[in-house]
C-alpha cells in the first residue's frame, strides 16, 4: 500500500499507542486551518458545536459504569 506507515510500538498496547499520538499531536497541532477547494465550489467548515463538557449526554455516558460499579458492590456486599 503506498501512502501509508506503520507503526511499530515498542511496548505495546496502550501506553505505546498513547506515546505515539503525544508525539504526532505537535504535527497535527502545526496545520493550517481548512481552506476552501480553489478549483470547486466548496463550502465553509461547519460548527463544531458546543464543547464536550456542555453537552449534558456527556454526564450520562460517565455516570454509566459509576452507577454500575455501585451496583456490583452493592449485590457483593450484600452477602447473596
Amino acid at each position: 500500500m503506498t501512502g501509508t506507515t506503520e507503526v511499530v510500538v515498542i511496548g505495546g498496547g496502550y501506553a505505546g499507542v498513547m506515546a505515539v499520538n503525544l508525539t504526532r499531536r505537535s504535527t497535527v497541532a502545526r496545520l493550517a486551518p481548512p481552506q476552501p477547494n480553489p478549483n470547486a465550489p466548496s463550502q465553509p467548515p461547519m460548527n463544531p458545536g458546543p464543547s464536550l463538557l456542555a453537552r449534558p449526554l456527556t454526564y450520562v455516558g460517565a455516570a454509566i459504569p459509576v452507577v454500575l460499579l455501585v451496583l456490583l458492590i452493592a449485590i457483593a456486599s450484600s452477602g447473596h
